[in-house]
């Protein structure tokens, strides 16, 4: 008999390969902005230059009154002789701009903010942030240099222009400016191991990884999806010891973490995803087949359930899904080895030769 994963497709299971890679990765970059206290930064008050119409805007922006923040900021502009001062109202009206979705007006007024002060560090990131959600990576990049500049490059600027590099394709650049964070350590040593492995680095991203699952403080989740990459790194890498750390981190430890983190963000795909998998590398298939049974699964990852319930022995429910798989992979002959033996188990003693053959 046969193992389910192994049977599919040399395609098949690079794709579903390349899709965990892919949702670790996206949510590694996602997770600094989730982390965040805000996503756009908010500056302090600029002090003696700032007159109570600007204070009172930015008061008004911190209770997310933003109507009336956006007269007292208007005003400012349109009455004021402080640059600086007029800076910190076009970089509060973007932020504004930007929690109405409105990202075009959002980079006009950072541009604004800039003019009126080419120091304004938080305008020249808020611009970079912007771009780089709308996709804008070239323009996105030339704002980031600056924040960092200004900002140094151990700031969520330097963390930015990392994450712009990183979906560049620049892992050498990418990599050089994640070792340099210390603020922000946590993803960054995160999306620093992410990257290695992208550049098929392999060894340096699982100690990389190892070290995160393993510290004493740092964010569930991080540590989950840290452990759990390291578990799969490893047991790749094992029939090459010569490329292994002297220490492998243990499954179980990526497990405790990933139901640690499921508990917290169990409606992320990713991590019931990685959650599921874990479940069946554990061959706990009960387990695995009521979490998957939940409603929450991607359609596109069937095999999963069908290899929970032929792992389980539960053949009658794992007939279908096998058989859909099998047209699906343009009648694999290795998915029709598990139709026969299925067949087999369930005594359909022609469907099985029929398969088998």
């Amino acid at each position: 008999m046969v193992n389910p994963f192994k049977a599919m497709s040399k395609g098949t299971r690079n794709a579903i390969g390349y899709g965990i890679v892919a949702f670790l990765v996206g949510l590694g970059i996602l997770v600094f902005f989730v982390l965040q206290n805000r996503i756009v930064p908010v500056p302090p008050a600029v002090g003696g230059h700032a007159d109570a119409t600007l204070q009172d805007g930015i008061n008004q922006y911190r209770k997310g009154e933003y109507e009336q923040a956006r007269l007292f900021l208007t005003r400012v502009i349109n009455a004021s002789w402080d640059r600086r001062a007029k800076s910190t109202a076009s970089l509060y009206l973007g932020n504004i701009a930007y929690r109405e979705d409105d990202f075009e007006e959002a980079v006009r007024l950072f541009k604004e903010a800039i003019s009126l002060d080419d120091e304004n560090l938080f305008a020249y990131y808020n611009a970079a942030l912007v771009l780089s959600k709308k996709g804008d990576v070239e323009r996105a990049r030339k704002y980031a240099k600056e924040a960092m500049l200004l900002w140094g490059e151990d700031s969520r600027a330097g963390l930015l222009l990392a994450n712009i590099y990183f979906s560049e394709g620049k892992l050498h650049r990418a990599s050089q400016l994640y070792s340099k964070q210390t603020e922000e350590s946590g993803i960054s040593r995160y999306n620093l191991a992410l990257t290695l492995l992208r550049d098929d680095r392999r060894a340096e991203a699982l100690v990389s990884l190892q070290e995160i699952s393993s510290g004493q403080n740092g964010d569930a989740l991080l540590k989950a999806l840290s452990s759990h990459a390291a578990a799969g790194i490893a047991s790749d890498m094992r029939t090459d010891a010569a490329f292994l750390p002297a220490a492998v981190l243990p499954a179980e430890t990526a497990s405790t973490y990933m139901r640690q983190a499921y508990l917290m963000f169990g409606s992320h795909p990713s991590v019931f995803y990685n959650h599921a998998l874990l479940l069946l590398h554990e061959g706990r298939y009960e387990e695995a087949i009521d979490l998957l049974q939940s409603g929450r699964l991607d359609p596109a990852l069937e095999h999963l359930i069908g290899y929970a319930l032929y792992a389980h022995g539960d053949y009658s429910e794992a007939l279908p899904i096998w058989e859909r798989l099998f047209t699906d992979n343009d009648a694999d002959a290795r998915i029709a080895r598990i139709l026969g033996d299925i067949h087999f188990y369930l005594e359909n003693w022609e469907d099985a030769v029929e398969y088998y053959q």
